[in-house]
């Protein structure tokens, strides 16, 4: 009994959620220990995911994103990881960075296009710009 007790201890452990920030050009995400994703700033091209592109000055959730493990910003494009491997995009998709398939603003979190990919994706942050 006292391993089964551990084995869902560390379980739980295992699958918490780091908070964690990332900023792009003039916006902000954050991910919450809660698995939500939040969003402020500049707007112009839809990166906060609120489905506008209306710029918020407080956080605000992003809708239809839960489970999240991990964010990162682009200059004008926002991803999210889900604890199930999948990733979510959204913003400025001028060449198809965000990999929906095609090329076009997207003001709402959509999932990538990453064939096979199901495990081991690590979203890396990107560089400070100035």
């Amino acid at each position: 009994m006292r391993w089964l007790l551990f084995l869902l201890v560390c379980a739980a452990c295992v699958s918490a959620v780091e908070p964690m920030a990332a900023t792009g050009r003039n916006f902000a995400l954050y991910l919450a220990d809660d698995g939500t994703v939040w969003a402020w700033g500049d707007n112009s091209y839809g990166q906060l995911g609120l489905g506008n592109n209306t710029p918020h000055y407080e956080p605000t959730r992003i809708p239809g994103l839960a489970g999240i493990v991990q964010i990162s910003a682009g200059i004008y494009h926002g991803m999210a990881l889900r604890a199930d491997g999948t990733v979510f995009t959204w913003g400025y998709n001028g060449y198809g960075q965000i990999g929906t398939g095609s090329a076009g603003t997207d003001q709402l979190p959509l999932l990538a296009m990453i064939a096979g990919v199901v495990r081991g994706v690590v979203v890396v942050p990107s560089p400070t710009w100035p």
